[in-house]
């Protein structure tokens, strides 16, 4: 799932609770992850949640108030069975690498899951912003100069080193 798909289910996890307002789902899931979400990826997202009729919005004089529908709920009941079934698979290995006695494997994946994983947290907004300007884009027809811009940004970012 992309970070995308992970701001999704952070929004609807925060609707599951109460209705709310933009900000306020900005404000908590800020509070919850330390993600800070622009009203520039919160908003679209919101429309497209409400097109999907995972959510629904109603007006209250100049403001949108938001709240899950009964298929939003759906859709965090499948994706809460998925993540299940993926800590079950984990838990599996990890029972199983214990018994080969590689605990140093397990604390390896651990301690490397988490430097690249919390090293993008201050990047999210970013990542989201360049995944969807990825998905805009036709990418066979330009496929070219797509692999020229992503060398040029590697190029440039090994250089900040």
């Amino acid at each position: 799932m992309a970070v995308n798909g992970a701001l999704k289910l952070l929004v609807l996890k925060v609707l599951s609770t109460e209705k709310r307002k933009g900000s306020q789902i900005s404000k908590t899931i800020e509070d919850k992850t330390g993600w800070k979400v622009s009203p520039g990826s919160l908003y679209p997202l919101m429309q497209e949640l409400v097109n999907l009729k995972l959510t629904s919005v109603k007006k209250q004089s100049n403001t949108k108030i938001y709240s899950i529908t009964l298929k939003g709920n759906r859709f965090l009941r499948e994706s809460d069975k998925k993540k299940n079934e993926i800590l079950k698979k984990i838990e599996e290995g990890v029972k199983f690498l214990k018994l080969l006695g590689e605990e140093d494997c397990i604390n390896n994946i651990i301690d490397n899951f988490d430097k690249k994983h919390l090293k993008l947290i201050p990047i999210t907004e970013e990542l989201i912003d360049l995944e969807k300007a990825i998905n805009s884009l036709d990418i066979k027809n330009n496929q070219t100069k797509i692999k020229v811009i992503i060398k040029e940004a590697i190029n440039k970012m090994k250089k900040l080193k």
